[in-house]
């Protein structure tokens, strides 16, 4: 998530002063917002579409695959906030505006020329690529309208877009859905696709749901049966539900579900308003085991007893259904998007009187609030209170795998989600510890490792680990990988700028530098594309010139490339 900065919220003080003058109240006017590019608009994404650990908190447009696009101030303003980092956001430019909003233009590909300079210059002043400032207000004025920057794919993005927030502009910047200022022609109600029944007992059973295909008819949500019996006295729903939009083919995600049993509402979740904070309990929201093992979204009609998002509403007994009298209950489940299309799907479900028996346990149960402690001669864990969004099965399982530094561990379920991260440490092999400073805990994800930031105390290997899985230590030895993209040796360059091809296999790349003819001069990093790319801002001389790079991991393995090259 990307949520404010201790320096952002010091700034925010002289912005509201800025606000008090230069401001109509936002309660005695509806904001006006205008697009942010000048070309069709197509979502690629929506406010509160479901991500790996988030809700999406804004609008993507499309950019016709290509970066380059003029981005526009979407109302009168001033920046108050620009950021450039090699992950996240990338460029990004925040603008604050006097009705009370903040608005938000990220993964841009450069930004409009008097911010350019003052980034450029500061990242020659603190020799660093990634920069944040905070400018006084009144110093970069805009119009709407006015261009702000170039569309591009910088940061964690999959592809060229744009990623455009409205946020509340309260000092702790609550993204809001852009739809009600900016929206989004379109027809097409949601469609529910799948139910899902979940038995609720005891918590720490391993819950595996009963799920029954919904068919559509002439407009109708339909199953068949319309008439369901589950083993269950006390159940909870989940629904597969995606919505369309007119010009987009994409799933942009569902803005309201409502769960109505026998005439009364007893769950509703709507997506007006998101805090970056909360943005985890998405794994309580959604059927965490589905998304990681099928990449499927099952939206829970029940609240987790841990889940204290801020996204529901009108939530009875935590949205169960309590079907212990064996009587027949007539459920409704509404989905609606912003533009106020609806889809139903109405059914009967009873208790057969024959409860279904519990799987059995094979670890511990470990209780949300309480937490848990697991000591052993070779492996701790630490798992806090609030760490779980509901009481659940937690067991430590050597695996007959062994890694060249520590045996491997199963710890706990892969489909239980964590809000907090537990602490592991792990006790190497004691004949390998030459090697310590280039050891790291490890999660194995399919076999594939992800190195954790870890740390020695008393002799265990330490780290903090968001997710249950299997975990070992393995030792990084390798220096990072530097190769030249566009330029060979003892070559003439072309052009202004040298691309590298950078990479490093285990604990990933920390700290970089690049120094031309001995000064130090600017390189933009690209992690997604393994690229570094040098930046020559000023007319070089005929001659032979010299690049140095310098490239750290996070376990300190340091490689250098010299590159001669010539200037015609």
């Amino acid at each position: 998530m990307h949520g404010p900065p201790q320096a952002f919220k010091q700034a925010m003080r002289k912005w509201l002063l800025w606000l008090l003058w230069a401001a109509v109240p936002a309660s005695a006017q509806k904001p006006v917002f205008r697009h942010p590019l000048d070309i069709p608009i197509q979502l690629s994404s929506n406010f509160g579409e479901i991500r790996s650990d988030h809700f999406h908190t804004g609008y993507d447009f499309r950019t016709q695959g290509k970066t380059g696009f003029p981005v526009y101030a979407a109302a009168s303003g001033f920046v108050s906030r620009i950021k450039v980092s090699a992950t996240g956001f990338g460029k990004v430019i925040y603008l604050m505006h006097p009705n009370g909003y903040m608005t938000v233009y990220a993964h841009l590909d450069s930004f409009a020329r008097p911010v350019a300079a003052l980034i450029r210059s500061e990242q020659y002043r603190r020799q660093s690529f990634e920069v944040e400032v905070f400018p006084e207000p009144g110093r970069f004025p805009v119009q709407q309208g006015d261009l702000i920057g170039y569309s591009g794919n910088s940061g964690t993005s999959s592809g060229p877009h744009l990623h455009f927030e409205i946020r509340d502009a309260s000092g702790e910047s609550f993204p809001l859905n852009p739809y009600p200022f900016l929206p989004i022609p379109d027809s097409m109600p949601p469609v529910i696709s799948r139910l899902y029944v979940y038995p609720i007992r005891q918590f720490c059973e391993p819950v595996q749901p009963h799920s029954a295909a919904v068919s559509r008819n002439n407009g109708r949500h339909l199953l068949a049966p319309d008439s369901l019996i589950t083993h269950f006295p006390v159940i909870g729903l989940g629904v597969q539900v995606k919505d369309f939009y007119d010009a987009s083919q994409s799933d942009l995600g569902v803005y309201r579900l409502e769960l109505e049993v026998d005439d009364s509402v007893v769950y509703a979740m709507q997506l007006d308003r998101l805090v970056f904070g909360n943005g985890r309990y998405v794994n309580a929201h959604i059927d965490y085991g589905a998304f990681q093992d099928r990449s499927v979204v099952v939206q829970k009609l029940f609240r987790e007893p841990g889940d204290q998002n801020s996204i529901y509403q009108r939530v009875k007994n935590s949205g169960y259904v309590d079907l212990s009298d064996r009587r027949w209950r007539l459920v409704v489940i509404r989905a609606a998007d912003a533009s106020g299309n609806k889809s139903v799907l109405r059914f009967r479900i009873r208790f057969s009187g024959a409860e279904q028996p519990p799987a059995a346990l094979q670890g511990v149960c470990v209780k949300f609030q309480e937490g848990y402690k697991y000591r052993s001669d070779s492996v701790r864990v630490n798992i806090p209170p609030g760490a779980l969004y509901r009481d659940a099965e937690f067991l430590v399982r050597p695996l007959n795998q062994r890694s060249f530094f520590s045996a491997r561990y199963q710890l706990g379920h892969a489909h239980i989600p964590l809000h907090q991260p537990m602490e592991i440490a792990l006790l190497p092999a004691r004949t390998l510890l030459q090697k310590k400073q280039s050891m790291v805990v490890v999660q194995l994800n399919n076999g594939k490792p992800k190195a954790l930031a870890s740390r020695w105390e008393d002799g265990w290997l330490v780290a903090s680990a968001r997710n249950f899985g299997t975990y070992t230590i393995m030792a990084d030895t390798l220096q990072p990988l530097i190769l030249p993209r566009n330029v060979s040796q003892n070559q003439a360059l072309s052009g202004r700028y040298v691309h590298f091809t950078v990479r490093d296999d285990l604990t990933g790349i920390t700290s970089y530098s690049a120094h031309l003819n001995g000064q130090w001069v600017l390189m933009e990093y690209d992690p997604k594309e393994d690229r570094m790319t040098v930046v020559l801002d000023e007319p070089l001389k005929a001659g032979r010139h010299v690049l140095r790079l310098s490239v750290s991991d996070a376990v300190h393995n340091q490689a250098t490339y010299e590159l001669s090259f010539l200037k015609k």
